[in-house]
Parts: structure tokens; sequence; C-alpha cells
């Protein structure tokens, strides 16, 4: 576990830039005394809001007026004495205060360092204090959701309990070897139901990997096909606004262009592409190479035909580049005008659906998006949250179903209790990763590493 730092730290706790408020937070011993001098007030009275002058201690000119909130620990975010300076959010403003700060002996804070003594502190769980980096960048109804239903702490309280039960079930079967005429041996049925309990929630979260990704990081749809089949006039259509330039010129698109709109409580993420072909032109060629890093990691490709031309070579080599993806929706676009394409062209494609859509007609647009939503958005309508866990998490119960599935078999095929108790050992050490009591110093740095400086 990582050692608490004596430091007394101190970072600008709001988005840099022009503003009505910016606020500078201090956390450790000297935090009280720092403010003191930058304020010139003998005394702070704790959850009080003061409003004073801040000067440098330097030159004892004014920086700026400011409320100063103090937060006497225990009773704080971090556990320490905690400090805001709410300012106006001037660059310069908050710059110079902070610098007052660190003149004093406060030093600037790393990445989450707040949220990661809160933590070492026993103020939040580690599922907690993953949850508050997952609220910052929520950016649907559902992300937020997630990020709540963490932060309330339902996951770490069930992670918890089975931790709790396999230190029980370790405690008898080393009672029970260390003396067996006193101690019962190991209910191994009762054990075998226990696992299998936890094996169902492991399940049920590596199965939910998908959604959760969707849910947290938002649905990233991928519009592909040949030159001037129309993709950025379905774009900006699915949009709602022009945001992507369309022209009858092929290759308008060098780039690809991303846009994204809610749907169903989730990020939907659009991305339009250059048009897939053979090009000597070195732009637009970088910008089709750049399309293949893209197809590997969107959840949906809508690959857009124009309807009123024949298939060619340029469509199948679009296809070959998408083929292996398992969602794949063929938009017969342009379907405004007369139909070129014959259901048995479309034969030999292996894609999930086919829709006619034009971006001059909105009812195809939006049936567009109802299937979308239908398919994958509704879907999770039905899901716990609490099974919903970060990439780090999904991890940890990766390696656990390993454990889990080997001890049952182990228990299956009748061995000893001591030849059982190095594993249920091993699942120990694995919830503790999870709950936060077997982590090393490296790996807290890691997590805590994803927040911003100020959190």
């Amino acid at each position: 576990m990582s050692s608490l730092s004596l430091d007394t730290i101190t970072a600008i706790a709001t988005p840099m830039g022009t503003g009505g408020i910016g606020i500078i937070r201090l956390s450790g011993d000297q935090s009280l005394s720092i403010v003191k001098i930058l304020c010139g007030k003998p005394e702070l009275t704790a959850r009080y809001a003061h409003f004073e002058k801040i000067r440098h201690p330097q030159t004892n000119k004014q920086i700026d007026d400011a409320v100063i909130l103090y937060f006497k620990n225990p009773h704080s975010y971090t556990g320490e004495d905690v400090i805001e300076i709410q300012g106006h959010a001037s660059p310069y403003v908050q710059k110079e205060i902070l610098s007052a700060c660190i003149s004093l002996g406060a030093r600037l804070a790393g990445p989450g360092e707040f949220t990661k003594r809160a933590f070492l502190h026993g103020k939040l769980s580690l599922s907690q204090a993953e949850s508050v980096i997952d609220l910052i960048h929520s950016d649907s109804e559902k992300s937020h959701r997630v990020a709540l239903t963490h932060l309330s702490g339902h996951l770490q309280k069930k992670i918890q309990g089975y931790r709790k039960m396999f230190m029980l079930i370790l405690e008898q079967i080393e009672a029970s070897i260390d003396f067996p005429d006193e101690v019962d041996p190991l209910d191994r049925s009762e054990v075998t139901r226990s696992l299998k309990t936890l094996k169902q929630d492991i399940d049920t979260v590596i199965t939910l990997q998908d959604y959760g990704e969707f849910i947290k990081e938002g649905l990233k749809v991928l519009i592909v096909g040949k030159p001037n089949v129309g993709k950025s006039s379905l774009f900006n259509a699915i949009l709602g606004k022009e945001r992507s330039i369309v022209t009858d010129i092929e290759g308008t698109t060098r780039d690809y262009i991303e846009g994204s709109i809610q749907l169903g409580g989730i990020t939907v993420k659009l991305c339009d592409t250059a048009g897939l072909r053979d090009s000597t032109d070195t732009i637009e060629y970088l910008g089709m190479q750049k399309i293949k890093d893209l197809i590997d990691k969107s959840d949906l490709i809508l690959w857009t035909l124009d309807s009123a031309s024949p298939l060619n070579e340029n469509d199948h080599k679009v296809y070959a580049a998408i083929r292996k993806k398992k969602n794949i929706y063929i938009l017969l676009n342009k379907a405004d005008k007369p139909n070129s394409i014959k259901t048995q062209h479309l034969d030999n494609f292996q894609v999930s659906k086919t829709l006619s859509t034009s971006a001059l007609v909105k009812d195809s647009i939006q049936l567009l998006k109802n299937t979308i939503h239908t398919e994958f958005i509704h879907k999770s309508d039905s899901i716990d949250m609490d099974y919903i866990c970060n990439i780090r998490q999904v991890q940890c119960f990766k390696g656990l179903h390993t454990s889990v599935t080997q001890l049952l078999s182990h228990i299956k095929q009748a061995h000893l209790d001591d030849m059982l108790s190095p594993h249920v050992r091993h699942i120990i050490e694995q919830l503790g990763e999870l709950t936060g009591d077997s982590l090393t110093e490296e790996l807290l740095d890691n997590i805590f590493d994803r927040f911003c400086i100020g959190k």
C-alpha cells in the first residue's frame, strides 16, 4: 500500500480559462497557516465562508478578492486540512495565487493526488475513487448513472462481502489443519455454492463488458464507403447540422471528421471518413490509411452505397476492409433516386442490417437512429449498473474467474484442505485488488494518474 505524503499540496481545481470563478485547493497540515498569511487573518472558522483580500507574501500586493473555505480534518474530502480559495477565473490571477501558495511551502499536486489521499485516509473506497474520474468524464445520462452508482459503493460492498467470506473459509481451512480435533473440516458443499455464486457475478461483469464500454465511452459509429456516395451528407443529417463539407467532387473528405449525438441516454460518436479507393493523392491516401485504425475501434460500421449506381470494384474493396467486423449496416443511400442495386447484388455480403437512407428524407434518418437505438442502446436499459466496470476492474474479474474455476475443479477432485489453502488465499488477494486492500504503490499510482491535476 502506498504511504501517505506529509507534504501540503496545492493545485488549480477548475479548468484554466477566463470565467467567473477559479478555485485553488490546498490539502495538508500547512494549508491553514499558508492561507492565513495570504489573507492576513489570524483565525479562520471551519465551514464558514470568509471574504478576504489575497496578497502575495513577498510583495504584499493584492492579487484578488476571494471567498475562502476551510475544512478541518478529518471532515474534508481528503481527510486532511483542506482550503479552497475561490477567486476570479483569470489565468493570471489563478497562477499568481498558486505561485504564492508554493512560495509558502506547498508543492504542486500530482494527477489525482487529492482523491488518492481521500482513498488512503479511508474517506473513499477504491471503486468510489475510480468512479470520481468516471463522473468527471461522464458525457451522457447513462455514463453519469454508472458513475453515481459506483460512487454510492454498491459494487464495493458486494466485493467486500465476498472477500470476508473467503477470509472465513481460509481461517476454517487453516484452523482445521492446525487443530483437527477441535475444528471441523471444511464444508465443501457450502464453499462450492459460494464459489458458484461468485462465478455468476463474475460472468455477469465480463458479459456486460461491451455494454459497459459504450455506456462509459460512447457508441463508436463509423461511416465508410467509396467516394461520393453521400457519406458526409448522411453525417450532417444524423447530427442535424452542417459539420462536414459536402460537394460533388470525389475525395472532398481527406481525413476523418467527428461529431456526437445523444441517443437514449448514451453518447453516439459518429465519424465521417475519407472515401476508400485507389488514389495517387498523398493527402487523400493518408486519410484512408487512418480509417484502418478507426475500423478496428468501431462498434458499428455504416457501409454507405450509392443506390443510384451499380456496385463497382471500389465498393468491394470497402467490404474487404470491414468484413471481419461483427456489426455492419449497409446503407443504400440516395434512396430518393431510382435504385440500381438489387437485393441479390448484396447476398454475398455478411451484414447485420440493410437500410434505405437519404439525407433529403428525414424519416429514413430517423429510422436509422431508431434501429441503432433498438439494436444497441435499448438493450442496456435493463442492465444492473452495479456490474458495469472499468477496464482495470474487468481485468481483475477475468483473473478472478480463472482462479475460482480452478478452485472449483480442485474441490471436485477432492484435493486435501491444505492444497486448497493457497488457492483461497490467491482469491482473497485478487478480491483485495478490487477493494484496494491488496494494491501495490505502482498500481495505485497508475490508477490515479488517470485523474486531472486538482482532483
